[in-house]
């Protein structure tokens, strides 16, 4: 996945606790884990942050609101020295659309044709594993 990913996004470099995302923005960008940790969490009335997620290594932020014109509803920072690969919306549209297609394609590859054989194949071997055990002739 990341390989993939470097084609839509930019690698950065962050030190630790660097914001990314704050609460109430709007047209945020997707973030790719390569090396560190993000956290995902809330900030309450007395300024203290409450952990709802740690995302590591190959693991992404996103909320629905990367899919609408929404704001966002969490904070997010580095918990460490992280590298990442900073997606932005319209190029993390560009990555869905490619992967939706190279799906389609693949499963497209199993033809009906492919798939009869594959079915007559193992129906074939099953009968032959069958004959073989109860071969009372031997």
């Amino acid at each position: 996945m990341i390989p993939r990913v470097r084609r839509y996004g930019q690698e950065i470099h962050l030190p630790n606790d660097k914001s990314l995302i704050r609460l109430g923005e709007q047209d945020v960008d997707m973030f790719v884990i390569v090396k560190g940790a993000i956290d995902v969490y809330t900030i309450d009335g007395n300024l203290q942050r409450s952990l709802i997620v740690r995302h590591l290594e190959r693991e992404f932020t996103g909320e629905l609101d990367l899919f609408n014109s929404h704001r966002t509803m969490v904070h997010a920072s580095t918990a460490a020295e992280s590298t990442l690969i900073r997606v932005p919306r319209p190029e993390m549209r560009k990555l869905l659309w490619s992967a939706a297609e190279t799906l389609q394609a693949r499963l497209q590859s199993f033809s009906p044709r492919s798939l009869a054989m594959y079915i007559s194949s193992s129906v074939v071997h099953l009968f032959r594993h069958d004959v073989a055990i109860f071969d009372f002739a031997n």
